[in-house]
């Protein structure tokens, strides 16, 4: 059986498609803004394309994330929380929490038995963008986001960044760089922000 999943976040779309459970196609790209349907659209096409199949021959379209009603062409739509957990099960069953840090918005979902979730958590203080953040910092940084997770435990930092605010955590991080405090000590204030 052919099915597929859509995920539409507010930076990207990703598609994949499955038969049986094995991954036989993907395909991704930005969302584009308030074109996210259109764009939604050309990944589907994308995908189905690399999978060499039709649309006609896909059981099943799930689509989730922040623009899930932009995949008009899918059957069944499901929260994030939902589409995380699943996730977390299917690859890691025994895990007990997910955190799901997208583009706008942290999120961490904590597992019960099964396929039950006990609590969903995300952001509350205005830190929405937070993934685009982080790789506005590591782009600042001159690394890519593997690096610069590998390298804020090794700080000791005393230094910090604003944490109600993305753009004030940006400010207070350029400042930091101008001061010339090291990249490791920058990182670590913000990943504690």
């Amino acid at each position: 059986m052919i099915t597929a999943g859509i995920d539409i976040g507010i930076e990207n779309i990703k598609v994949v498609i499955l038969n049986n459970g094995k991954v036989i196609a993907r395909a991704s790209a930005l969302s584009g803004g308030a074109g996210r349907g259109a764009s939604a659209e050309r990944v589907w096409a994308e995908a189905l394309e690399k999978a060499k199949i039709s649309a006609s021959e896909v059981s099943k379209v799930v689509a989730t994330g922040q623009g899930k009603q932009d995949a008009h062409f899918a059957q069944k739509r499901v929260t994030e929380p939902v589409a995380d957990a699943a996730a977390a099960r299917l690859l890691f069953p025994s895990v007990v929490s997910v955190v799901d840090i997208g583009a706008d918005q942290v999120r961490v979902v904590t597992l019960g038995p099964g396929a039950k979730i006990r609590e969903v958590v995300m952001n509350q203080k205005c830190y929405a963008g937070i993934g685009l953040f982080l790789k506005s910092m590591a782009r600042t940084l001159g690394m890519n986001l593997d690096a610069m997770s590998r390298l804020a435990p090794v700080a000791n930092s005393a230094c910090s960044v604003s944490d109600t605010c993305c753009v004030f955590a940006e400010l207070d991080a350029v400042a930091l760089i101008h001061a010339n405090t090291p990249r490791e000590e920058i990182i670590q204030a913000v990943y504690r922000a």
